[in-house]
């Protein structure tokens, strides 16, 4: 019994298209595309913006973007322009299409978490998905379906840490940590700080992994990653 199922033509262009255009998006990410909005301020006189953005549990959370200029207002100015609120729009919808069609899509609590990690920038600085998601996302590339496997719920990541510096950016420095606890869905740092667990949800585990190295499988801190794999 063969151990997959081709997807139907359509679903196979649909899916390269949808690629396509994905990285095309990500090659022209801008501030259009950070979700939110802006808040003007008054601060001893002088006029401030500041970015704002509302976490899962309502809260309003605001960052400090800079004075009210000519370069700030340019900067507003572009996080609303109507083209790229358009192409995130119709990324979307062909995202549901090739859904539709029959191939694989993340469910979306484990895709918000993807996007966060995304944003601050995990896989720039290396990072990749591995275990499970990665072998269903797979399924895609190939044009096909499983006959067997499931998704799981936990989000398994790896990194070189230490031990891989070719051809590897050595100028990026993010926050890992500080991307997981702007999520705000209760993940919490355990056996230091390699997995994130929840309380309510006991099998949807963040995993952070690397290669052994020479002091075996103790636990790797990066600094730059403020992250222990």
């Amino acid at each position: 019994m063969s151990k997959f199922i081709e997807l139907s033509a359509a679903a196979q262009t649909a899916y390269a298209g949808l690629a396509q255009a994905a990285r095309q998006a990500n090659l022209h990410r801008s501030v259009a595309d950070v979700p939110g909005g802006f808040a003007k301020k008054l601060v001893k006189g002088r006029l401030y913006w500041y970015h704002q953005v509302k976490s899962p549990d309502g809260k309003l959370q605001q960052m400090y973007v800079g004075p009210d200029d000519a370069a700030t207002r340019a900067l507003i100015d572009g996080h609303a322009d109507p083209a790229a609120k358009k192409a995130s729009l119709h990324l979307g919808r062909l995202c549901r299409s090739v859904i539709e069609l029959g191939c694989y899509g993340v469910i979306p609590k484990h895709a918000r978490v993807l996007g966060r990690l995304s944003d601050y920038g995990l896989f720039r600085a290396g990072g990749i998905l591995v275990g499970t998601h990665a072998y269903l996302a797979y399924q895609n590339s190939f044009g096909v379906k499983w006959n067997a496997g499931d998704t799981t719920v936990d989000l398994d990541f790896a990194h070189p840490g230490k031990n891989i510096s070719l051809a590897m950016p050595s100028d990026i420095k993010i926050d890992v940590h500080d991307a997981i606890e702007s999520l705000k869905m209760g993940f919490l740092p355990v056996v230091d700080r390699t997995r994130y667990t929840k309380e309510d949800e006991p099998d949807f585990d963040l995993d952070f992994l690397t290669s052994l190295h020479r002091g075996g499988d103790a636990p790797v801190q990066v600094p730059r990653l403020n992250i222990t794999l």
